[in-house]
C-alpha cells in the first residue's frame, strides 16, 4: 500500500462527482444498496484520487491489503457524513435535514446558497468542506444569530431600564461570575419553613 498516497478525502466537490460517476443517489450507496466490488473499487479510487496507472496498481492488490484500503475509504466517508467514529459523540440526526432529499447533489443545491450568500464563505471553500463540516457551518452560524439577537434584546432592556428609573441594575451578559452565582439552598431550613406554613394554614382552617 505504500505506492499509494494514503490521504483520502471525501469533500462535496469528490461527493458530487462519485454520485455521478455511480449513477444513484449517494444516500442510497450509504445505507440501502449493497457495495459490490465495482462501487467499492469506484468509492476508493475517487476517495484516494487514483491516477489510472495507481487504479491499476490497486486492482492487483492481494486482497488482504485491498481490505485494509477499502475499510480506511470507507471510514473515511463515513466520517465525511458525521457517521464515523471520529463524529459520533457530537453527531445528532435529529437536526439532519440531509435526511429529507432523495440525493447528495439535491441537499448541496439546497444549502449552497445560504453557506455562500448567508454565511459568506467562497464556492471553493464551500466545496472543500465535507457534509458534516457544511453541517457544522450552519449551526455555528445559526448560534451566531440566536446570541446576537440575545444581546441585542439585553441591549434594549438596559437602555430602556437605565432612561426610565435611576435604580435599575444595568444587566451585563458578560458578568459570568454574577451570572453564574446560585445560592445554596438549605433543605433543612426549606423544610422547616413549609412545615410552619402548613401549620399555619390548617390552623385558619380550623377556625373557619
Amino acid at each position: 500500500m505504500n505506492q499509494f498516497k494514503l490521504k483520502v478525502e471525501f469533500n462535496i466537490r469528490t461527493l458530487l462527482s462519485l454520485e455521478e460517476e455511480l449513477n444513484m443517489s449517494l444516500y442510497d450507496i450509504l445505507f440501502e444498496s449493497e457495495i459490490d466490488n465495482y462501487k467499492q473499487t469506484v468509492i476508493s479510487a475517487y476517495g484516494l484520487s487514483l491516477t489510472e496507472e495507481e487504479l491499476r496498481d490497486y486492482l492487483k492488490l492481494d486482497t488482504k491489503h485491498r481490505l485494509s484500503l477499502d475499510l480506511m475509504v470507507n471510514a473515511s466517508i463515513l466520517d465525511a457524513f458525521g457517521l464515523g467514529k471520529q463524529c459520533e459523540e457530537n453527531y445528532d440526526d435529529s437536526d439532519n435535514e440531509a435526511d429529507t432529499f432523495d440525493s447528495f447533489k439535491e441537499y448541496i443545491k439546497s444549502v449552497q446558497p445560504y453557506v455562500l450568500g448567508v454565511v459568506g464563505l467562497s464556492l471553493n471553500d464551500f466545496y472543500s468542506l465535507t457534509p458534516y463540516e457544511v453541517t457544522q457551518v450552519i449551526q455555528a452560524h445559526r448560534n451566531y444569530i440566536e446570541q446576537t439577537y440575545q444581546l441585542q434584546k439585553i441591549a434594549c432592556i438596559n437602555a430602556i431600564g437605565l432612561t426610565r428609573s435611576k435604580k435599575f441594575k444595568e444587566i451585563n451578559p458578560f458578568d459570568t461570575k454574577s451570572n453564574k452565582r446560585v445560592k445554596k439552598v438549605d433543605i433543612d431550613k426549606k423544610n422547616e419553613e413549609l412545615d410552619f406554613l402548613k401549620g399555619r394554614w390548617y390552623s385558619w382552617l380550623e377556625k373557619q
